[in-house]
């Protein structure tokens, strides 16, 4: 590999997801668009990047998926399912859930239809863009600390259009905090496994337990 391609390929998985993360940010809070375009405009994103940064540097993948490490994610999943309902028992009170149900304007149908979306289809979106793509190919290519750092950070900011409406500051700085260390932990998850599939194992659980809190609040 010669010194620019080297250069070439980090280069393009961190302005790409950049954009990618930017262009989402403008068609959630400034074009203010349905959540079945911004939808298709992810799933473009997030689908189209890889697949021309596959084509155009042809990475030989190193990483070998590990059963063991696969296993681990699916321990972890019941804990961070049982951690989420705590963090929501303890804090839950100084959130205002009947702003952030007519911010959504859904019915019981269509939040049960988003809410099997969300925890299947959206956790695999994210989890094979910003682990799959993003974390494995700069970890694979030699910049390992990169590799944790900008993934978890982007995968926190990234996270801003979905809800910077629904919170105060504080609770906002909180969740990014948060969402930092949880993008650590599934890059650790995901380097274990081989593959994103084991921090993907762990999001559909996290995501089922924020839906279920949100029909608790919503519709309970």
């Amino acid at each position: 590999m010669s010194l620019i391609h080297k250069y070439k390929e980090p280069a393009f998985i961190i302005v790409a997801s950049i954009f990618a993360c930017i262009m989402l940010y403008i068609i959630e809070q400034i074009l203010l668009s349905t959540y079945e375009i911004k939808t298709i405009f992810k799933i473009i994103f997030f689908t189209s990047i890889p697949l021309i940064y596959w084509k155009w540097f042809q990475p030989a993948k190193r990483m070998k998926e590990k059963q063991s490490g696969l296993r681990l994610s699916f321990a972890l999943s019941t804990a961070v399912f049982c951690i989420i309902w705590l963090v929501f028992w303890l804090f839950g009170s100084f959130v205002d859930f009947s702003n952030i149900l007519k911010e959504l304007e859904l019915s019981k149908n269509e939040y049960i239809l988003r809410g099997i979306y969300i925890i299947f289809g959206n956790s695999f979106l994210e989890e094979f863009f910003f682990r799959g793509f993003i974390f494995l190919n700069l970890y694979e290519s030699g910049y390992r600390k990169t590799a944790y750092g900008f993934s978890s950070l982007l995968f926190s900011i990234y996270h801003i259009a979905l809800f910077q409406s629904w919170f105060s500051l504080w609770i906002m700085l909180l969740i990014l905090l948060s969402l930092f260390a949880v993008g650590f932990v599934f890059d650790v998850l995901t380097k274990r496994a081989g593959s994103f599939k084991g921090s993907w194992v762990v999001h559909i659980s996290a995501d089922l337990a924020i839906i279920l809190i949100g029909w608790v609040m919503f519709f309970a």
